[in-house]
């Protein structure tokens, strides 16, 4: 994937580390409970 491809598949929750070599998606939290209770949080205050 290109950058410009890789930035429109990006989620909120991800994040892009580039490297002359390479081009990698990363987890904001990498702890899957932790990430759970994040999103719980967060769709609570937008109300959904």
């Amino acid at each position: 994937m290109s950058l410009d491809q890789f930035i429109e598949y990006l989620n909120d929750d991800e994040l892009l580390e580039v490297t002359p070599e390479s081009l990698r998606l990363r987890r904001r939290v990498l702890d899957t409970r932790v990430r759970g209770r994040s999103n719980k949080r967060a769709r609570e205050a937008v109300g959904a």
